[in-house]
């Protein structure tokens, strides 16, 4: 799997979107080529991603816009790898302890 990554004070950077069309607009905007495919996944599928294809990745930036790219302001928007991974994981645990049979209390 090949993903797409910006830089961002020399460091690569993996763009994160809330939705497909912010996605598909920051691909259409950016003019980043025909080649490039917007995927859905959930947040299980994220930590996958960078553990694997990503490991590289230094920094998450969560809905850029290609303006900020290219003015360099993308550090507004940036989050390190690790402490992304962190919040993914614990909202992950969260959800999880108060699903539908842990919903309700006495």
């Amino acid at each position: 799997m090949e993903v797409h990554t910006l830089y961002h004070d020399g460091e690569e950077t993996l763009p994160v979107f809330s939705h497909a069309e912010e996605a598909e607009m920051f691909l259409r905007l950016g003019q980043a080529g025909d080649e490039w495919r917007v995927t859905e996944i959930r947040a299980g599928g994220l930590i996958s991603v960078l553990y694997g294809p990503c490991a590289c990745v230094k920094e998450v930036a969560l809905d850029p816009l290609p303006e900020m790219v290219a003015r360099g302001t993308v550090g507004l928007v940036t989050f390190a790898r690790d402490r992304f991974m962190d919040h993914l994981a614990s909202a992950r645990r969260r959800s999880r302890s108060s699903g539908p049979d842990r919903a309700r209390s006495s």
